[in-house]
């Protein structure tokens, strides 16, 4: 079986670009630049936290696991497309106690999002006040809990 990849998973090679048929001949071939996928830099992003050793940071901070990591990118895969490209690279950072936190925002709303080995928690904050705030809730990387979609559907 032949498997061909039509959307790269990393900017690391800036030569790389995908190609692929979109009619009858090789002049209808296309060819994008990894730019057109931004989702690459974001995953790029979260998988480079497992490249920090303990105290990266220098107070003590312990890196994020491979399940936290793993978690995220689960996470991320499963963005409601509107939500996804609030998401910008910066916004996506690691915490001194190993776990990920990706902040949505849209006007005068914020959802943070905080991924550990085994779930995740977040609040939702409006006009400076918070509305909403979970903690501990299970994650299990097929689908997001009615509370978390509520809150994506809020901010979008």
């Amino acid at each position: 079986m032949t498997t061909v990849a039509t959307r790269p998973i990393t900017l690391d090679y800036a030569g790389f670009a995908t190609s692929y048929y979109g009619g009858r001949n090789d002049m209808d071939r296309i060819t994008e630049p990894v730019s057109v996928y931004p989702s690459a830099e974001l995953f790029d992003r979260i998988t480079g936290f497992l490249a920090l050793g303990d105290n990266w940071d220098g107070y003590g901070a312990v890196p994020p696991s491979f399940s936290a990591v793993r978690n995220t990118m689960k996470l991320l895969a499963l963005l409601p497309r509107d939500v996804f490209n609030l998401l910008d690279v910066d916004d996506i950072i690691c915490t001194s106690y190993g776990t990920v936190v990706m902040d949505f925002q849209k006007e005068n709303r914020l959802l943070s999002v905080e991924i550990g080995d085994k779930g995740l928690g977040y609040f939702m904050k409006q006009n400076d006040e918070i509305t909403l705030v979970r903690e501990n809730e299970l994650f299990n990387g097929i689908a997001f809990s009615s509370d978390l979609n509520r809150a994506f559907a809020e901010l979008i």
